[in-house]
């Protein structure tokens, strides 16, 4: 194995990609760069590249966050393993080999929760929920994201149907349990 390089946010993630396209056989990313869900991001970006028909590295994501929505959200975005970040390095080392020989490495736990696990909001989906989550009202979440407070209706009331939640409390308990928001006071 060749170390190619190393990124903390989306934007080097991104331009170490860009600049290194066909020497990348395997991307160990995290779910979490710089703060926020961006590896979930540059994911979907690589997984859209694969199916326009470009040369793109396999994923394996790593993450602190053992949510099966998350494993649920790398796998429909094309990701080929996900290993937690407390997972022994021979563990994460065999997950690459798999990965590079052209195979999966989920573990049969992680498929299993896939079945089960809510689907992933959206990410503007998940900026009404942590802006609810923080205490704004509709109006100030939609001041916010530049946003109608009808918007901001509608994306809660998809968000209640979907999910089969009755109140804001309990969509937020939700989102936190999920992963998709960090808790109160901790910033991401």
């Amino acid at each position: 194995m060749i170390l190619v390089g190393t990124a903390g946010t989306f934007d080097e993630a991104l331009a170490l990609l860009e600049q290194s396209r066909q020497a990348i056989d395997v991307l160990v990313l995290d779910i979490q760069l710089a703060g926020g869900a961006e590896g979930l991001r540059l994911l979907t970006i690589i997984g859209d590249r694969a199916r326009a028909g470009e040369t793109t590295p396999n994923v394996v994501m790593v993450s602190g966050f053992d949510q099966p929505s998350l494993v649920r959200a790398v796998f429909e975005r094309g990701g080929a393993g996900y290993v937690a970040k407390t997972a022994e390095v021979a563990e994460i080392l065999d997950a690459i080999r798999v990965v590079a020989a052209g195979g999966t490495a989920f573990t049969a736990a992680a498929v299993r929760s896939v079945r089960s696990a809510p689907r992933r909001p959206s990410d503007r989906e998940i900026e009404v929920m942590a802006l609810v989550g923080a205490g704004a009202t509709n109006s100030e979440a939609a001041g916010s994201l530049r946003l109608s407070e009808k918007t901001i209706e509608s994306h809660l009331r998809r968000l209640f149907d979907r999910y089969h939640v009755f109140s804001r409390t309990e969509l937020t308990v939700l989102a936190i349990s999920e992963g998709w928001i960090p808790r109160p006071g901790v910033r991401s």
